[in-house]
């Protein structure tokens, strides 16, 4: 049996047209938007997937070029009838296998545009109602006026009705509580500085519950400044978290400049980078307690 050159000068040709085109496609084109991106996404998945039946077809392909070389001629018919029969084959399996991975694909974006959007809301969300407390944080002198109202509590508690101070709840966080589910999805920095904040703030909330207490309203004179200072101490480590998560949230979303935060100004001293620590001594308060 005589061997034809031409088979396999095109089988040879299949061959290296096949593995340039592969080669080019597996570079892919270079990310430089989003839907750049998505379709890079895309076509990385569709070549995973599309490998093993490439490899199938190149090696029906082989085989039908190896059987032109090694057939006699008048079986030729059967072979390129079983080549086709093979191709037809493969061809279906790529048609479904394109369709699959490509219905994955934009699901899986759809997926992670929904929980982006999630997490964007949930930002925004909790950086207002964290405002809204730093604002109510904001809105007295903390240090100054707590070591006046300890002065009043010290000096009037051998009056005849004596000084205390009146202490309210805030309302309870709601969006928070609402959300708590989404918070572990905004990142560790951000998430730890957000929890933080609340529980300072739920912190204070006890505390002020217990200074209300009919225990505590049969306190007084230095007994009851220390306990009215311990208020003090927390609201200020509550708007210091306050800042912090704040700051924390502005990052994550992003803002041109994370840590301007509008405030009243009443604690300057107060910023995201640490508490007035000398400024919250009181030797007179808190060296008996």
């Amino acid at each position: 049996m005589t061997l034809d050159p031409v088979p396999l000068v095109l089988a040879a040709l299949a061959a290296g047209a096949f593995t340039l085109s592969w080669r080019m496609a597996a570079r892919g084109p270079v990310a430089s938007d989003e839907e750049t991106r998505v379709l890079e996404l895309v076509q990385r998945r569709i070549r995973t997937a599309f490998r093993p039946y490439i490899y199938i077809a190149a090696t029906l392909i082989g085989g039908g070029l190896l059987a032109l070389i090694v057939f006699e001629p008048e079986e030729w018919v059967r072979a390129i009838g079983a080549l086709f029969t093979g191709i037809v084959i493969v061809i279906g399996w790529l048609a479904t296998s394109t369709a699959t991975e490509l219905r994955n694909t934009l699901n899986d974006r759809r997926a992670e545009d929904q929980r982006e959007k999630v997490r964007i809301d949930t930002l925004y969300a909790l950086r207002t109602e964290i405002t809204a407390y730093l604002d109510k944080l904001d809105s007295v002198d903390i240090i100054a006026d707590g070591k006046s109202a300890v002065e009043e509590i010290i000096d009037g508690a051998k009056a005849e009705t004596p000084y205390r101070p009146f202490l309210t709840r805030d309302s309870e966080p709601i969006i928070f509580q609402a959300l708590s589910e989404q918070v572990v999805a905004l990142g560790p920095d951000t998430t730890r500085q957000v929890v933080r904040f609340y529980a300072e703030y739920s912190d204070l909330q006890a505390l002020i519950v217990q200074f209300n207490a009919p225990p505590a309203m049969a306190v007084a004179g230095e007994r009851l400044a220390r306990l009215y200072w311990l208020v003090v101490k927390r609201q200020a480590t509550a708007l210091y978290w306050a800042l912090r998560a704040v700051v924390a949230i502005n990052r994550a979303l992003p803002s041109k400049n994370p840590t301007a935060i509008p405030r009243t100004g009443n604690n300057i001293a107060f910023t995201h980078d640490g508490l007035p620590q000398d400024e919250l001594r009181f030797p007179e308060v808190e060296e008996n307690s």
